[in-house]
C-alpha cells in the first residue's frame, strides 16, 4: 500500500492555526497571571488593614465571674432563715 503524499499547504496551514492557538493561549496565561497578581495584592492590603484594625483594637474589660447558682439558695443577709 502506498501512502498519500503529503501536501504543503497543508502543513503550512495547519502551522499557522497552531501559532495562532499558541499565541492566543499565551495572552490568556498572561491575564491569568495579572488577575492572581491583582488577587495577592488585594490579599496583602485586607490582611494588612486587619492587622492594624487588631493591633488598634481595645482589650475587652474583664466581666465578674458568674454567680454560682447555690449562692442563690441562701436567704438573702438580714433575714432569718
Amino acid at each position: 500500500m502506498a501512502e498519500k503524499p503529503v501536501d504543503i499547504t497543508d502543513i503550512v496551514t495547519e502551522l499557522a492555526a497552531l501559532r495562532e492557538t499558541a499565541a492566543l493561549m499565551r495572552e490568556k496565561l498572561a491575564n491569568a497571571e495579572e488577575q492572581i497578581a491583582d488577587l495577592r495584592q488585594d490579599r496583602d492590603q485586607w490582611r494588612e488593614a486587619q492587622r492594624r484594625v487588631m493591633l488598634a483594637s481595645p482589650t475587652p474589660p474583664e466581666t465578674p465571674a458568674p454567680t454560682p447558682w447555690w449562692r442563690w439558695l441562701r436567704p438573702p443577709p438580714g433575714t432569718a432563715a
